[in-house]
């Protein structure tokens, strides 16, 4: 492997930026000039007061935007005064578990079906010919 000379990058930087500034004529380096003062005064001044405050407030409008989209949410669930929806048979099912649920010997479930067995037979009889036209 061959040794390699180190090389100075900065000066050589340096000499290669003074030698395209020396081709330049006058108008273009004024121009240059003020356009790189014009960038580093820009830099150095604050930003404009409207600037600063702007993404407070696009903050508080988010804020807004979504507690009132969550409010038309939740009217749209509850239509009902408070009752969410898809609860009105609420009562029936809870009529139901207690008849199921009740420790009282005359409102046992079985008991119920071998008194009425003839009701029974004949809904499913009637559930029977309802699913057997609905195939056809």
């Amino acid at each position: 492997m061959a040794n390699r000379v180190p090389v100075d990058w900065e000066a050589r930087s340096r000499a290669l930026y003074e030698e395209s500034i020396a081709t330049l004529d006058l108008r273009t380096r004024s121009r240059l000039t003020e356009a790189r003062h014009a960038a580093l005064d820009a830099a150095r001044r604050p930003r404009a007061a409207v600037g600063r405050m702007l993404p407070r407030w696009s903050w508080l409008v988010a804020g807004v935007a979504a507690a009132l989209l969550m409010a038309v949410v939740l009217r749209i669930a509850m239509p009902s005064g408070g009752a969410a929806a898809g609860t009105e048979g609420s009562a029936a099912r809870a009529e139901d578990a207690g008849l199921v649920a009740s420790a009282d010997p005359a409102d046992d479930p079985v008991r119920m079906m071998s008194e009425d067995a003839d009701f029974y037979t004949w809904a499913a009889g009637v559930a029977a010919s309802a699913d057997a036209g609905r195939t056809e």
